[in-house]
């Protein structure tokens, strides 16, 4: 058996499952290729493939994204047209990682064209993350992605978290930089468009800065959505402006602004109370559309999303129940959770971005949810306690690094760092 904090370790980052829905093979001896005696006996990701027989006697493993290093086109050493020239950024070259992940009816559709030797026609949809970097395996992002059939592909441009002391900056690709990197991983001219673009975390830095740079071709975005990162500065840039400035190449009539607001650290407020954004942010939201904010320190939100978290770390076996009350909530609220990628968070701006007549078929809406299982979740919810405490919610959450990290030195990163896992799916994907 593996140790309980593998996931922090930079292969299961990349090839272990963060949820049930995603597990794989069980790492064995003779199917890892790295940080072996960690991850022995837990899932891989089901979107990891097993490659035997490589030159020196051991297997190989291989994620369904790829991965390239590109050159930072927001950073003023590397691209000096820019318009507004971000301090803090380090010395050219500036190479940082861009991710991408494309559905398998894409991947069907490049195949077809191989074998008939024809042209791209049918362009990508084609969202672009500025985020962290490791979102698309720990926050269980393909599962989202994978099966849609209108040629869905994601790419995650990572951020930067700066030494303690210095200031964030922000990364970006360039449009031509893009469309070359598709070119070298379909080995052919690639027809896409920009549909979505989002940001999380220190993603917010990287957003501002190539909205305000025109460093990505935006026409044809539909939909921004920020998880719970709406400040109103970043990277050297006023985030209203670089918002207002997209407004201005879309087409307003189906162009939606989505934002999560989910935690203080994650936003600017009007005062000390922090109950209100900011003004300036608050009118981007006209009448509070696209605005969710019923997910703000609602300890039931909270109990859903850490519930989700241990679920795959108890049916991994990397964590065991502290006690028998503790393993009789869990259960008992285990039988209601729908599955993950059916909750929708908030109806109303369901319906803003899909239209009123919109289908809920299948899905499961929050405040309806937790209306009707408010005893369940209470139940659990009394186990939240401290990440200090090693028997509670907190304490195996974030002892164990389950969402491949230790969560910080205070109580309450989940509201921020496990919103995405439960609710990417609504809108992410075109």
């Amino acid at each position: 058996m593996g140790t309980p904090t593998y996931r922090l370790t930079s292969s299961s980052l990349v090839f272990d499952a963060f949820y049930c829905d995603e597990f794989g093979q069980i790492n064995s001896d003779t199917n890892t290729s790295a940080d072996n005696d960690a991850r022995k006996d837990f899932h891989k990701n089901k979107f990891t493939s097993v490659i035997p027989g490589l030159a020196n006697g051991n297997v190989g493993e291989l994620s369904n994204f790829t991965r390239i290093s590109l050159k930072n086109q927001a950073n003023p050493a590397v691209n000096s047209g820019l318009i507004v020239k971000q301090h803090g950024c380090p010395a050219a070259p500036d190479l940082q990682t861009t991710s991408f992940f494309f559905s398998s009816s894409l991947i069907a559709y490049w195949h077809q064209l191989q074998a008939a030797k024809n042209p791209w026609k049918v362009p990508i949809n084609l969202t672009v993350f500025f985020a962290v970097g490791t979102e698309l395996n720990r926050h269980g992002l393909r599962t989202f992605f994978d099966s849609l059939t209108n040629m869905q592909a994601i790419v995650l441009i990572s951020g930067i978290e700066p030494p303690k002391g210095s200031a964030r900056y922000g990364v970006s690709t360039s449009q031509a930089d893009l469309k070359d990197a598709l070119k070298s991983i379909f080995g052919m001219e690639v027809e896409f468009t920009i549909k979505v673009l989002a940001s999380f975390s220190t993603g917010y830095c990287g957003l501002n800065i190539c909205l305000i740079n025109n460093l990505l071709e935006v026409a044809d975005v539909e939909r921004l959505v920020i998880y719970d990162c709406l400040y109103l500065n970043g990277a050297d840039t006023n985030t209203i402006a670089a918002i207002n400035l997209l407004k201005t190449k879309v087409n307003t009539s189906r162009f939606k602004l989505i934002a999560y607001k989910c935690t203080q650290g994650g936003n600017s407020f009007a005062d000390g109370t922090k109950i209100e954004l900011h003004p300036s942010l608050l009118s981007l939201f006209p009448g509070k559309k696209g605005l969710i904010e019923n997910l703000y320190y609602n300890v039931l939100y909270a109990y859903l999303i850490t519930h989700r978290a241990l679920t795959s770390a108890f049916d991994d076996n990397v964590i065991a129940f502290p006690n028998a009350t503790f393993q009789k909530a869990f259960n008992d609220l285990k039988a209601v959770v729908p599955r993950r990628g059916t909750m929708i968070s908030d109806l109303n701006t369901y319906k803003f971005v899909y239209g009123q007549g919109v289908s809920l078929s299948g899905k499961t809406i929050f405040n309806d949810w937790i209306k009707a299982n408010q005893t369940l979740l209470k139940e659990f919810g009394k186990f939240l306690g401290s990440k200090k405490d090693a028997q509670s919610i907190r304490g195996l959450i974030w002892q164990n690094a389950l969402p491949g990290w230790g969560g910080g030195n205070s109580d309450g990163e989940e509201n921020h760092d496990l919103l995405i896992p439960e609710f990417g799916w609504e809108y992410l994907p075109y």
